[in-house]
C-alpha cells in the first residue's frame, strides 16, 4: 500500500502524456490496414515506442516532483524546528549548572558548621538534582530553609524539562535525517543540498517562568 499510490499516479500519468503524444500525427505510426463494411480504407496506428517510453518517463519525472513537494516542506519545517530546540536545551543546560553550583556552595557551608551534615556529605559533590534531593530531605536543618527547598524544586524541574526538551530534539532530528535519506528525496539530497542534521548547541540565555535562587537567598 505505501508504493501503490505513487505507481498509480505514475502510470495516470503517464497514460495522459501518452493518448497527448497520441493526439500528434508524427507520434504516431501505422502497424495496419483494415477495410470497413462501407468499403473505406482505414490504417490501424499506434503511438510509436519512442514516445511511450518518453511518456514513461516525463511521468516519472513529474510524479518524482509532485511527491517531493510536500516532504521537502515538510523537511525544511522540521530543519526550521532544530535551531530552536538546541538553544532551549543550552539554556536548561546552562541554568542547572549554575544551580548545581548553588547546591554545592550551600552543601560546603553547612559542611563547615554543622558536624550531622558534615559526616553525611563529606567528599560529596552533587552532580544532579536527585543526590541534592537526597541530602536536603534527609536533614531538618537543609529542608526547613525555603531558599534551599525552592533550589532543590527547580533543579529537580529543570532536570525534567531538560530531559523532555533532549528528548524532543533528538526526535526531530532523527525525523529530519531520516526523511533526507527516504525516496525520492535520496535522490536530489545533494542538489538541494540536505546534509544529515549535526547537534551544535549555541550558547544562549532564557528567561524561564521562575525567577532563579539568588546566592543571598541561599545565605553563600
Amino acid at each position: 500500500m505505501k508504493y501503490l499510490k505513487p505507481f498509480l499516479l505514475w502510470i495516470g500519468i503517464g497514460f495522459v502524456i501518452a493518448c497527448l503524444f497520441a493526439m500528434n500525427p508524427k507520434c504516431n505510426e501505422t502497424i495496419g490496414t483494415y477495410v470497413t463494411e462501407d468499403g473505406e480504407t482505414v490504417e490501424e496506428q499506434q503511438i510509436k515506442t519512442p514516445f511511450l517510453f518518453a511518456s514513461l518517463g516525463i511521468s516519472f519525472v513529474v510524479t518524482t516532483l509532485v511527491l517531493m513537494v510536500p516532504g521537502y516542506n515538510k523537511i525544511q519545517k522540521t530543519k526550521a524546528q532544530l535551531p530552536s530546540l538546541e538553544a532551549n536545551v543550552k539554556a536548561l543546560e546552562e541554568r542547572r549548572e549554575h544551580q548545581l553550583e548553588q547546591a554545592n556552595k550551600v552543601l560546603d557551608k553547612y559542611m563547615a558548621h554543622e558536624s550531622g551534615i558534615q559526616v553525611a556529605a563529606a567528599n560529596a559533590h552533587v552532580d544532579n538534582g536527585s543526590d541534592f534531593k537526597a541530602i536536603v530531605e534527609k536533614y531538618p536543618e537543609l529542608s526547613s530553609n525555603n531558599a534551599v527547598s525552592s533550589l532543590m524544586d527547580q533543579i529537580v524541574k529543570v532536570e525534567g524539562e531538560l530531559v523532555h526538551m533532549k528528548t524532543l530534539l533528538n526526535a526531530r532530528a532523527s525525523e529530519y535525517n531520516g526523511a533526507i535519506h527516504s525516496f525520492p528525496m535520496s535522490m536530489f539530497r545533494k542538489m538541494l543540498k540536505l546534509e544529515d542534521y549535526e547537534f551544535q548547541v549555541t550558547s544562549v540565555t532564557s528567561a524561564l517562568d521562575e525567577a532563579p535562587i539568588s546566592d543571598e537567598d541561599l545565605g553563600i
